[in-house]
């Protein structure tokens, strides 16, 4: 994703954005700098070859400097494939999951009343609703359900402590058990 006009608070500017194509699911991973790119993409194959036991086989992508990875593809096996220049139409699918990202991130930002240097929680929330609704396109299962063959895990409300201080939740952490808020008062 281009850079935002407003750095986020951890002083992410972009996103890259990863959509499997067998069950939808994708993973928007926030960077700083587009030089990070690489490693993240490196990282996440690792992800999926340890948590999924599988293996990456083709990575697609614009025609981007910071999306060549000869030698990594090469050393995993992975075909590489890229679009053609001016030719967008190729890659309508992606652009059309970017498109919903987004949308779905301005109305959860505008709703909400934050300030814009959230941004980034809410694109990580907003990808998490997304991979959590039911789609046609997978016999109305939602990506989450077709990637972990189960059901969106829920928690009890019996647990929930009354004495909180107000706050607005941003979203989840990964690999963590908590959520991030942003308290009002502070």
């Amino acid at each position: 994703w281009k850079p935002c006009p407003t750095i986020s608070i951890y002083g992410h500017k972009y996103f890259l954005t990863i959509e499997d194509d067998h069950t939808r699911f994708i993973w928007v991973i926030l960077i700083c700098l587009k030089s990070e790119t690489q490693t993240h993409l490196q990282t996440f194959v690792t992800h999926v070859e340890n948590q999924f036991d599988t293996k990456v086989k083709t990575i697609q992508s614009d025609n981007g400097a910071n999306f060549i990875m000869f030698e990594f593809c090469t050393s995993k096996g992975i075909i590489r494939q890229t679009l053609c220049v001016e030719k967008p139409q190729q890659n309508g699918i992606f652009k059309r999951k970017h498109q919903h990202i987004l949308n779905v991130t301005h109305a959860l930002l505008l709703h909400s009343h934050l300030p814009p240097i959230v941004w980034s929680f809410v694109v990580t929330h907003a990808t998490f609703l997304i991979n959590c609704l039911p789609t046609p396109l997978l016999n109305n299962l939602s990506p989450y359900q077709k990637l972990y063959y189960k059901l969106f895990d829920t928690f009890s409300t019996k647990k929930l402590n009354p004495r909180v201080d107000p706050c607005i939740f941003l979203g989840s952490k990964p690999n963590t058990k908590g959520y991030v808020t942003f308290y009002l008062t502070t």
